[in-house]
């Protein structure tokens, strides 16, 4: 597995089916706009298949884990300062001590 590439992929939806075989996830990626016949709709982004053994460890971690991520602070966002206009060419001129056509 070294040096292959490994695909990176968003998404925000998902749909599991069972088999007596194994699970397998279809992992999507929503739509936005309306389509002319209905709502938005949601485009497959990847396919993950797993056994029985996976599904049931990736049930029993995942919750713990997302419960935990959702407790920690998050930081806020903030402004460094105030936010000013750069001066203008002319602003430059009116300087005392510059001439104007510097």
């Amino acid at each position: 597995m070294a040096g292959e590439d490994i695909a990176d992929i968003y998404a925000d939806g998902v749909t599991v089916a069972i088999s007596p075989h194994g699970v397998t996830l279809v992992l999507a990626l929503s739509q936005p706009e309306a389509t002319p016949t209905g709502p938005p709709t949601a485009r497959p982004v990847a396919r993950v298949r797993m056994s029985w053994e996976l599904a049931e460890m990736l049930g029993e971690h995942l919750g713990p884990l997302v419960a935990r991520a959702r407790a920690m602070p998050r930081p806020q966002p903030t402004l460094a300062g105030p936010i000013t206009e750069a001066p203008r060419t002319n602003d430059l001129a009116a300087e005392p001590g510059r001439e104007s056509g510097d």
